[in-house]
């Protein structure tokens, strides 16, 4: 509420029009969240995850998010604890286990580790060859990566032979 005071061009007026809340009522809410003893729950892996991912696909530029260690170590760890448990869980060739091999390759390419990502690019498309079959859309998808990683080390040629290959997997399913 400060801030909505200190920030508003109108100093929060029109807001607090809408809304009336009084110095006391601002302070009683202060006062109930000192007290609480109870802690907010650990962020679940699952959420931990996909807002990870959604920085990454949403964010124009999301190495500059990405640029600060404890958030991109933060977020590397958190892919791959996720791969982890789902190697453990589901084994090395469960296509599950190829999406997060996929996500955080996909991490490590926007953060510029392109090594790192073609070596995971090609093994999430090994185990999608080998479950799904060479044809499969999810091949396709991985192809494109592949392409797209080629095209950013400025090696034209062989991204385009990875996206040949996946418009081939689109247009004919």
């Amino acid at each position: 509420f400060e801030i909505l005071l200190d920030n508003s061009a109108s100093n929060g007026m029109e807001y607090l029009r809408t809304h009336p809340l009084s110095e006391n009522r601002v302070a009683e809410a202060k006062d109930r969240i000192k007290e609480s003893s109870q802690e907010l729950p650990a962020d679940s892996l699952d959420y931990q995850l996909f807002r990870a991912r959604l920085i990454m696909l949403l964010s124009k530029r999301p190495e500059i998010y990405l640029e600060d260690e404890r958030v991109a170590v933060s977020d590397v760890g958190r892919y791959q604890q996720a791969l982890a448990v789902r190697r453990k869980v589901l084994g090395p060739t469960h296509p599950d286990t190829a999406e997060s091999l996929n996500h955080l390759a996909t991490l490590y390419f926007e953060t510029g580790e392109l090594e790192k990502a073609e070596g995971l690019f090609r093994q999430v498309l090994e185990v999608f060859e080998s479950t799904y079959g060479s044809e499969h859309q999810q091949v396709g998808v991985v192809l494109n990566n592949l392409g797209n990683l080629h095209t950013r080390r400025r090696q034209p040629e062989k991204a385009e032979g990875y996206y040949l290959r996946a418009l081939d997997l689109s247009e004919d399913g």
